[in-house]
């Protein structure tokens, strides 16, 4: 069966044939009424006027005939004389011309009132015919009409209601009703329209066991099923029975196929009186049968078709949902941030009463790490739930990507203490998917109905799973952004102090003396890493345990020329420092230190300290010490490899003051130039030859000095570029970024 009804192939050439067949059968029953009344008409006129004229003609001239008769009989018994034979002839004559004149007149006014009343006759039956030339276009319209609403209905039950509305009132009967031959309401009354004061039958069952067998194959094999007289019909009994309760004394019914089954039958009924059903209202029911059963099945490719249009529309909705909360997502760059947005996103656009993230990471396992709740319900952010079956069990199973929906707590068959942990919460229903940050599990993004149970849907499933699977994707971005954040910083980092390493050493480099290089480095080192205190605490054989070099802020005691006694110092570090040992101290009293050597720190102030060795001709000359005396200290690894460059840095200036002093004409511009050899990035290996008292030995000394200065030279350019290429590569980043 064609789904489209209104298809040009079946729905015109349907609708066409029953039109012409409802005018055709109407124009002739027309003109074949308005023929045969005419001729009665005209047959009715001419004898109702001719007929008495005559009569009395023919009656005048017969009693005049006798008169005449009898009267020429006396004359003739009394011999009157006056009277001749002609007189009588010509009297007779008369009466004649006198009957014929009569009936002539008779006929000529017979014929006029004939005329006329055949004229008004055919006014007579124009008008009818005009009524019911209206009649019948007022029913094409409201049966087009009715057309054009069946091929848009998507409900059946209106569909068939408004079926027996439109047949009963084109059909101007008393009752018409659908009768169920579907399996679930076999024999029930289904749809019913009926006039007041007629016996309603909507919604009953009309129990016919014989039904079955005695129609439901005539059905199938013909359009219709007619009664013009229940009375005149031989009816099972009970059948009989049934309709007589209804009142029926004349039933039109049709079958309503679906599918190519028989779905139901439409019936027209007549209750007060028996009706002789015409050829057009027995077609016209068999079309609308038809056309109902062309909607039902058209009523399933619509309603699919709305169903999938639904179903599109509310994924563009959910996609457009998931978008937004995808772009949120991705404009965070905190992991809390991205962890608050969301449970805030999903706890709104799912109406629930909770949503929280469960920490399955090492540093926060079983943590309620972010919570959007609705203000009646207990908060539960920063809880740790412990549930010592979760560990064991579901965790690889929530990494493979498993998704826990629980409708109603109180009937799933959960773990006591995994149910004791959602009473605390007033959970009533629950919806759980992992959240996997680079194929670990990160945790859990939980939803939770705590005022009733709920069913979950599928798309809200789904949509919750791709907003977790966002939310590992956003976790994975910021921790790339933060590395790219720390990599920022660090090159600026890198360069800053490489740069103030450089003009830390070209400070250093303008000094001669060994007392001038100490004094500078101490200042510089203190105002760049702007600490409290920094000293140079000399260890060698004159200055063995001495402050020889400060610089202190204001307000923290002066230590300069002080002989710091350690006596576990030389037996437990000297070697260790002369080896280059780099001690940080972030926090003096978290540091293990030995009573003797802490008590020296609070002597002087000390919280926090970073040391480094001077080595000066490869034997440790002294430390570099920078203290914090205001508070505790985090050494950052820059401030910490920076420190320990210039130290190194001094101890190759002293070494090469030293080898500048011994020289006998030593050139400004080469000792200030010999100097700059102090800068080099990497651990520089340099030998210095013993200085000798002969002046070969000391001018030798001298050449290997310009030749290491040269060498330092061209790593200074070196380390130089290495910084510009720093800048570039972070504008790089910046650009990506």
């Amino acid at each position: 069966m064609n789904k489209n009804f209104l298809s040009k192939q079946n729905g015109d050439q349907q609708e066409s044939q029953y039109k012409n067949n409802l005018e055709g059968n109407t124009d002739i029953a027309l003109k074949q009424k308005k023929t045969l009344g005419s001729k009665i008409t005209a047959i009715l006129a001419i004898a109702m006027v001719t007929l008495p004229v005559l009569a009395m003609g023919i009656a005048d001239y017969y009693f005049d005939s006798r008169g005449i008769n009898k009267q020429e009989i006396r004359e003739k018994r009394d011999d009157a004389s006056e009277i001749t034979e002609n007189q009588l002839a010509q009297r007779n004559q008369m009466l004649t011309i006198v009957l014929v004149s009569t009936g002539a007149t008779a006929l000529i006014v017979s014929i006029i009132t004939a005329f006329w009343t055949i004229r008004i006759t055919s006014w007579n039956y124009e008008q009818v015919e005009k009524q019911a030339q209206r009649r019948k276009e007022q029913q094409k319209k409201l049966f087009q009409e009715f057309i054009k609403y069946l091929s848009r209905a998507i409900d059946r039950v209106e569909i068939l209601e408004t079926t027996v509305e439109e047949a009963q009132k084109i059909l101007e009967c008393d009752r018409v009703l659908v009768y169920s031959l579907d399996q679930n309401e076999y024999g029930k009354i289904i749809a019913e329209s009926v006039l007041p004061g007629w016996t309603r039958a909507l919604d009953k069952t009309m129990t016919d066991p014989s039904f079955e067998i005695r129609c439901i194959e005539k059905y199938s094999r013909e359009h219709f099923y007619a009664f013009d007289d229940i009375e005149q019909i031989k009816l099972p009994f009970l059948y009989l029975e049934q309709i007589e309760k209804l009142g029926v004394k004349a039933n039109l019914a049709v079958p309503i196929c679906h599918e190519g089954k028989l779905l139901a039958i439409l019936a027209a009924h007549h209750c007060e009186q028996p009706h002789e059903w015409l050829n057009e209202e027995r077609e016209f029911l068999t079309e609308l049968a038809q056309r109902v059963g062309f909607a039902l099945d058209n009523m399933e490719v619509l309603t699919e078709a709305s169903r999938i249009l639904k179903q599109a529309e509310t994924e563009e909705h959910w996609n457009q949902l998931l978008n937004e909360t995808t772009i949120l997502l991705r404009q965070c760059v905190e992991e809390q941030d991205i962890l608050n947005i969301a449970v805030e996103r999903v706890h709104k656009v799912l109406a629930c009463d909770r949503v929280v993230v469960y920490g399955l990471n090492q540093d926060k396992y079983g943590t309620i790490l972010s919570e959007s709740v609705t203000g009646m319900w207990t908060r539960s952010l920063g809880m740790v739930m412990d549930d010592p079956c979760f560990a064991s069990k579901y965790i690889e199973i929530y990494r493979k990507g498993r998704v826990s929906t629980i409708d109603n707590v109180d009937e799933a068959k959960l773990t006591e203490c995994y149910l004791k942990q959602l009473e605390k919460l007033e959970v009533k229903a629950n919806l759980v998917v992992p959240i996997l940050n680079k194929q670990k599990l990160f945790g859990l993004l939980i939803v939770h109905q705590c005022a009733q149970p709920r069913s979950w849907q599928k798309r809200e499933i789904n949509w919750l799973t791709q907003v977790a699977n966002q939310v590992g994707f956003a976790l994975d971005s910021a921790k790339l952004f933060s590395e790219h954040q720390n990599l920022l910083k660090r090159l600026e980092t890198e360069t800053k102090w490489s740069q103030l390493l450089s003009e830390t050493v070209g400070y250093i480099s303008q000094s001669l003396q060994e007392e001038d290089i100490l004094y500078t480095t101490v200042e510089q080192v203190r105002q760049v890493i702007k600490c409290d205190r920094v000293v140079v605490y000399g260890l060698n054989h004159n200055n063995y345990g001495t402050v020889i070099a400060e610089s202190i802020a204001p307000g923290w005691t002066r230590v300069m020329g002080k002989t710091l006694d350690d006596p576990c110092f030389a037996a437990d570090y000297l070697n260790q420092y002369s080896q280059g040992r780099v001690k940080a101290t972030d926090d003096i009293y978290q540091a293990n230190l030995t009573d003797c050597y802490l008590e020296q720190l609070e002597n002087l102030e000390v919280k926090a300290c970073l040391v480094t060795p001077i080595l000066h001709k490869q034997k440790l000359f002294g430390l570099v010490i920078a203290h914090q005396c205001s508070e505790s200290r985090s050494w950052q690894p820059h401030e910490i490899r920076w420190l320990t460059q210039i130290s190194k840095q001094v101890g190759l200036a002293l070494d090469n003051a030293e080898v500048l002093k011994q020289s006998q004409t030593p050139s400004p511009t080469q000792s200030q130039t010999g100097v700059l050899a102090l800068v080099d990035y990497e651990e520089l290996s340099t030998e210095i030859v013993p200085v000798k008292t002969k002046s070969l030995e000391t001018e030798r000394n001298f050449n290997i000095v310009q030749a290491k200065l040269a060498a330092t030279t061209k790593k200074i350019k070196q380390i130089n570029q290495t910084s510009q290429k720093l800048l570039k590569m972070q504008d790089s980043i910046n650009k990506k970024f």
